[in-house]
This record gives C-alpha cells, sequence and structure tokens, in this order.
C-alpha cells in the first residue's frame, strides 16, 4: 500500500451546510497535516495541505472565527514543533507560524466570540490562549494536567473544558482563572461535551454521557423577573464569602437557597418574613467546594436566579 489516509482529529460545523474537518493524510514518504471543508453538508470535501514533508505531521484541532465564517485557525505538529495556520478567505490560502510557547497535543481550539483575537487551545498539557491570533501563547492554568475538549456555552456564558483528569471545567466570559463546574461523573477523564437550551452533557473515557439540569427552575434570571427582585451575588467569583442582595416590592415570606449544577439543594440560606426594598445576605462560601452554584429566591412573584462561582 503506498498511501493512507488517517483520521479526521477534528471536526466543526460553521454554519448551514459547511463543515471543517482537519487531520493527516500518509502518501510514502510523506505526512501530510490537511484541512478540509464541505459546503454541502458532507457530499463533497475540498482538501488543503498545510504540511507535506518525511518528518511526522498532522493537524489536530480547527476553528472558525463566529463573526468571520471564511477566518478559520488550525493546529498542528510538524517538523519537531507545533505549528499554527490560519486563512482569512475561506481557506484560498493560507498562512503558518510557530506556535510561540504553546506546547501538547491539540485537542480542540475554539476563538472568543466576543474577541476574534482571542483563541483558546485543548492541549494534553493543559489550556492554553492566544490574545494576538495564535501568533503567541500562554497557559491559562495548572489546575488541570490535560484538556480534551472546548465547547463555548450558552448556558453557562463562558468557555466549558473537559479535562485530562479532573471533570469539567468554566472559564467564564474568556477572564480570570477557570473553576471546576462538574466532578461528580463517575470518571473524571472527560473526552467530549455538549449542550441542549436545558442540560450539559459530558462523554466520560470510563465509557458513559453524563448530564447536568440547567433548566428553567435552576438557572439565569430572565430579562422580565430582573425588575421583580434583582438578585445578584458580591463579590462573584466569591472566596470566603458572598453577600447576596435582593429588592421585593412588598414585605413578604420568603426562601432563598443555592444548588449546584446538577440541581440538587446544598445550603439553605434564608427562609422566612423579609422587608419591603433592598434586603442583602451573607453567605459563607467556604462550606462549599469550588465551583458554579445556582442562588434562588422564591418570592410571592415567584422564583429567579442568579449565577454564582466559588473558588479558594
Amino acid at each position: 500500500m503506498d498511501s493512507y489516509y488517517g483520521d479526521g482529529y477534528d471536526m466543526v460545523h460553521q454554519h448551514d451546510q459547511t463543515i471543517w474537518s482537519c487531520g493527516y493524510k500518509y502518501l510514502s514518504p510523506n505526512y501530510m497535516g490537511v484541512a478540509s471543508v464541505s459546503h454541502d453538508a458532507g457530499a463533497t470535501w475540498t482538501r488543503h495541505v498545510l504540511y507535506s514533508g518525511t518528518d511526522y505531521g498532522y493537524i489536530r484541532a480547527i476553528a472558525v472565527d463566529p463573526d468571520d465564517p471564511d477566518r478559520v485557525f488550525c493546529l498542528g505538529y510538524e517538523n519537531g514543533s507545533y505549528r499554527l495556520y490560519h486563512t482569512l478567505n475561506g481557506g484560498t490560502s493560507w498562512t503558518g507560524t510557530a506556535a510561540s510557547g504553546y506546547t501538547g497535543t491539540p485537542c480542540g481550539m475554539a476563538i472568543c466570540p466576543d474577541n476574534g483575537n482571542l483563541i483558546a487551545a485543548a492541549s494534553s498539557s493543559g489550556l492554553y490562549s492566544s490574545s494576538n491570533a495564535g501568533a503567541t501563547w500562554t497557559k491559562v492554568t495548572t489546575a488541570f494536567s490535560g484538556a480534551n475538549d472546548l465547547m463555548e456555552s450558552t448556558i453557562f456564558e463562558g468557555l466549558l473544558i473537559a479535562t485530562v483528569n479532573q471533570g469539567v471545567w468554566l472559564w467564564e466570559d474568556w477572564t480570570g482563572a477557570p473553576v471546576q463546574v462538574g466532578s461528580d461523573l463517575g470518571h473524571p477523564d472527560v473526552a467530549c461535551l455538549a449542550e441542549s437550551s436545558d442540560y450539559l452533557y459530558a462523554g466520560t473515557d470510563g465509557g458513559a454521557a453524563w448530564r447536568s439540569y440547567n433548566g428553567t427552575g435552576i438557572g439565569e434570571q430572565g430579562p422580565g423577573s430582573q425588575t421583580a427582585t434583582a438578585l445578584s451575588a458580591a463579590p462573584n467569583p466569591a472566596r470566603g464569602f458572598s453577600v447576596l442582595s435582593f429588592d421585593l416590592p412588598s414585605q413578604q415570606v420568603v426562601e432563598l437557597a443555592l444548588y449546584d449544577i446538577t440541581g440538587r439543594r446544598v445550603l439553605s440560606v434564608v427562609e422566612g418574613m423579609m422587608d419591603q426594598g433592598r434586603n442583602s445576605v451573607t453567605v459563607d462560601t467556604s462550606v462549599l467546594s469550588p465551583g458554579m452554584y445556582f442562588a434562588r429566591l422564591t418570592t410571592g412573584e415567584g422564583p429567579v436566579t442568579a449565577r454564582m462561582i466559588v473558588t479558594r
């Protein structure tokens, strides 16, 4: 056999019927790092060879700018070093540069929806980011040793990270330090992530799929309900304590409690009569494990919730 087509390593659905994929092709004696695109939902493909040589090479991660479908980034390996490729015209031409500061086998990429020059990469060595469109890279955290997948989450408003050994983490708004939001998955090695309007799904290396509930009972308050109570937490993220504040249109009985991302009630904060106007309650977060929680306030007008991050 004089030729061999290797596995596709990563795939991203761009929009409509456009799909991008990446991987490698072996045509003796050369290895080729390739990115491929289909504009008809996979019926036909156009292959772009980004690297060709006798040294081992591949493309393992790919991402499309959510604001510019012609702007695509690929991360791979060739000639003993990691390399970034990008196109600004949908693949007509490509530019390759050294991925300075990056290390580890690429496992996924994502582009910040609010800043097209801010890119994240899941690596066997951890989570890396670049604030200058891939020219230089830095390690975001040492809290986990490796990452398998990345997903921009609409439920949690940030980048979700499937880690090799510590469950699911959230990089909220792509700033600060990531926090763990899911660890009780039966197996700590999370291979992939997906979400719907109500659930976050995690596929583990232990051969199981898990989901966390985030329906209307436990989730972010909608714009229509914010004026009734304006529930908020500060500081957020919280380290040691957080103050939950809310407005009441009248004196009434309220219930305020904290829930984890599985929908399990973990702490009762207030149950009783509260005065009209602004109310504040201090919560000792030292009794909680680091991660994401939802504060749920139930009043005569119904329930509203606010998200709270606990760190150490």
